[in-house]
């Protein structure tokens, strides 16, 4: 469900975060409108910002329009068409995180959106990337549309207000109590960091 504080508190933690350079894929354009940023449509202005500041927001929406200019592609050829966008803006991030010096982070809103289909790249960054300076973070509504091996990849989970069945049961088997997370409030959440072993609740603040 929306509304929770999820998003606000994803943006938070990227304000306050150390890394030297911040990847965004911005898939609706939201995170740039609200946090007053840039956001990069080309690998000409990626580049360019990654020079500049490294942080990196980028709109999928010109390479994808790029893409879809045929009238005849149907519904799902406009799908993998999108796919193919979010696929390369997460190879490009694995890439040149590994070639940068420092730290990296990745960042996506509505995750499901870049593991619809096969996404070896985003493999890559959650497999490979904690070993080479790579962090990955996420927002989701929709856990159930999650492969379980991307699910298993997430160390620390914020965790809101949540009433989808399939997304309790999931994380009542991970160590949280269902009925606590039914009725957390708005901005409310518990985190389990799996690392440590350990649990605490908090209270974000609207970004």
């Amino acid at each position: 469900m929306g509304g929770t504080g999820k998003t606000s508190h994803a943006y938070n933690l990227i304000r306050d975060c150390d890394h030297d350079q911040i990847f965004v894929f911005d898939h609706d354009g939201q995170f740039a409108q609200r946090n007053k940023v840039r956001s990069c449509e080309t690998p000409a202005q990626i580049l360019r910002e990654l020079k500049r500041s490294g942080f990196v927001v980028f709109s999928p929406s010109q390479m994808y329009l790029n893409k879809i200019r045929d009238p005849n592609l149907s519904e799902r050829q406009r799908d993998r068409a999108f796919h193919s966008v979010a696929m390369w803006f997460c190879r490009y991030a694995f890439e040149m995180a590994l070639a940068l010096p420092g730290k990296s982070l990745f960042f996506c809103d509505e995750l499901q959106k870049l593991c619809k289909y096969s996404n070896p790249w985003l493999t890559a960054i959650l497999e490979e990337g904690r070993n080479r300076a790579l962090d990955f973070g996420c927002c989701t509504l929709h856990l159930g549309a999650i492969d379980l091996a991307v699910r298993n990849q997430f160390n620390a989970r914020y965790v809101f207000k949540i009433e989808e069945r399939g997304a309790l049961k999931y994380l009542a088997e991970n160590g949280f109590e269902s009925a606590e997370i039914f009725a957390l409030k708005k901005y409310h959440f518990i985190l389990r960091d799996s690392h440590a072993g350990n649990m605490a609740r908090g209270v974000t603040q609207p970004a």
